[in-house]
């Protein structure tokens, strides 16, 4: 099985992030470094300027969307994955339509998870998640039943994934009766090693918090996004969690899905 769209991906996301994450460009691996930095989820942080970094690998051909873009003119309808991405994700009925490209992300976890925001249905839907190797070959294929509700859901890669290798996923709500309005989103993953200073630090972090700016520092998207969607489960109802999320995905682009439950 063969995917033909893949993407050229943009090798860095400009842009401010007021008081949440620094991300260390070119940040992975033995080269590292264990600077000190101040903690962006501080109470009070100085206003700071980020880029993440995608490790300095790219796709090949058409950027990848992080959304679907609306069915039907309708902006609600839109499946979003949770990537960083250089633009943010409309909302307005003239420009929902249009896919948001996305960025390239990196993990530390040999079967890491992958977040989506699906929209309300009718009934139950199937969903798919294709990982494709660096031939575009499909080595795994993980099929899945969503209830109808709208919210984010996670999707753990069951395939280990190799360390400094890239790979590329797509995810897609079935119709079965129409799969013409299939709906999909793609992205590009690689996992990395972090030096083991870091290593060393990321285990000694004592809070949550701790962990998930040190994992942002160094452009650790995949694995941020999941410990702070955690934080946000374990304490749904604190103010700074809440603010903390909603300065996240603010920072990416991703405000659309701010107010949405979490799934799973």
């Amino acid at each position: 099985m063969t995917y033909s769209k893949r993407a050229s991906i943009l090798s860095t996301v400009s842009g401010a992030i007021a008081s949440l994450v620094l991300l260390s460009t070119g940040a992975i691996a033995s080269s590292v470094t264990t600077e000190s930095r101040q903690n962006p989820f501080h109470p009070n942080p100085e206003p700071l300027v980020s880029q993440a970094s995608n490790g300095g690998f790219d796709g090949q051909g058409r950027p990848q969307s992080r959304s679907s873009g609306g069915a039907r003119g309708s902006c609600s309808d839109q499946l979003i994955a949770l990537l960083p991405g250089p633009t943010p994700i409309s909302n307005t009925t003239n420009s929902c339509s249009l896919p948001s490209e996305a960025d390239a992300t990196q993990t530390i976890t040999a079967t890491p998870t992958l977040w989506f925001y699906v929209p309300a249905r009718q009934q139950s839907v199937q969903a798919e998640l294709v990982l494709l190797d660096q031939n575009q070959q499909a080595i795994s294929i993980e099929t899945m039943t969503l209830a109808p509700t709208a919210g984010i859901v996670g999707v753990q890669i069951r395939h280990p994934l190799a360390v400094n290798r890239s790979y590329q996923w797509v995810f897609s709500l079935l119709e079965t009766n129409s799969p013409s309005l299939n709906r999909s989103v793609e992205g590009t993953i690689r996992r990395v090693e972090l030096a083991p200073p870091l290593v060393q630090q990321l285990t000694a972090e004592s809070t949550l918090r701790e962990r998930i700016t040190l994992l942002a520092q160094q452009g650790i998207w995949q694995d941020a996004l999941t410990e702070i969607i955690v934080m946000r489960q374990t304490a749904p109802h604190d103010a700074t969690v809440r603010q903390d999320w909603q300065q996240f995905v603010e920072s990416v682009g991703l405000s659309v899905i701010v107010n949405a439950p979490v799934l799973n």
